[in-house]
């Protein structure tokens, strides 16, 4: 009974549990609780924060997945991902354990000082491919249309140069306004920028996330105490980021720490593209299921997006990149 309810409703509480089961004739304790479901493999977590994810981004979502699903490493090897990112000079970029004795918690060695609004920020626009990162730079403005075109035409193509990008090389941004303007398209039209088709709303299918939170952690264990220190550390550490290894033989580890599979969503569930919520039996098995698998994100510093193309969040859940683990989604076929 107590497995069955948690699997119905995952937020049911000890406490509510416990309360059933007196109703039922049963005493029992919150330890109890606790020890039942730790055997059935379940344990209590915080629930993930997620985009909110309307029908029309599921379907872009799995649309993109299936469209990239079976395309070959080397097309990923030929992108240039970008983004923009804010870095907090006391923001909260990493997380520091100590070892404390009870009650020793506010003791200044163990705690780390924080200010309101992280005590200034800045924001960054950078780039990079398979082979290591791109340039990076600072905005010291609100960034508009003309501004990110102006740090295209300064830093895209030089990126490009020095990665040694091969002919046909794809740029991909997401899709802020000032990304998709009529006169950043035209602008990209006119140099013969190839841009990558990008879904709405998936902040966890751009692998240069990782690359920021890996920056993160390394500019908060320097502790700049300004904001110039904080661009110059910055601009040091990404010049240390190291190229990625190959990307078979990323593929590959990504096979061998995959430890187990979390969870099977079928993929007729999320809705078909004509309007109708479920297929039939036959169509169910024919598009197959969507599988989890847990990855150590400590081997994994930029995460291959042909090993995103289901996209964890079409299926309503989100990568965490502060976090220790990566979720890592493929579709298999019926």
């Amino acid at each position: 009974m107590i497995t069955r309810t948690v699997s119905k409703n995952p937020r049911t509480t000890r406490g509510d549990l416990v309360n059933d089961l007196q109703r039922a004739g049963t005493k029992v304790t919150k330890a109890n609780i606790s020890n039942t479901l730790r055997r059935q493999g379940l344990k209590s977590c915080s629930a993930r924060r997620v985009p909110l994810l309307k029908p029309v981004h599921v379907r872009a979502h799995l649309k993109f997945a299936r469209e990239h699903l079976d395309d070959p490493e080397e097309d990923w090897e030929n992108v240039i991902w970008s983004d923009e990112t804010k870095i907090e000079l006391f923001g909260k970029n990493s997380t520091c354990r100590v070892w404390r004795r009870k009650n020793a918690e506010l003791h200044p060695k163990n705690t780390i000082p924080t200010v309101k609004h992280g005590g200034g920020n800045i924001m960054l626009w950078g780039c990079f491919s398979a082979k290591g990162p791109g340039r990076l730079i600072r905005v010291k403005e609100r960034m508009k249309g003309a501004m990110y075109r102006e740090i295209l035409s300064k830093n895209l193509l030089p990126s490009a140069r020095a990665l040694k990008m091969k002919r046909g090389w794809v740029f991909q941004h997401d899709n802020d306004p000032k990304h998709t303007v009529r006169a950043t398209k035209e602008w990209l039209r006119k140099k013969h920028f190839k841009v990558l088709e990008w879904p709405s709303q998936s902040p966890d299918l751009n692998p240069i996330e990782n690359l920021w939170r890996e920056l993160k952690i390394r500019v908060a264990q320097r502790q700049p105490q300004n904001i110039t220190a904080l661009e110059e550390i910055c601009m040091e550490e990404w010049a240390k980021l190291p190229g990625t290894r190959s990307m078979t033989k990323k593929k590959r580890d990504v096979e061998q720490d995959s430890v187990r599979f979390l969870y099977k969503f079928p993929s007729c569930q999320l809705g078909d593209p004509r309007g109708r919520e479920h297929g039939s039996e036959r169509e169910k098995k024919k598009k197959g299921t969507v599988l989890f698998r847990q990855v150590k994100s400590s081997e994994m510093h930029y995460i291959l997006p042909h090993c995103l193309m289901c996209t964890i969040s079409h299926v309503g859940m989100s990568c965490d990149y502060s976090s220790t683990v990566l979720l890592i989604a493929a579709e298999t076929r019926g």
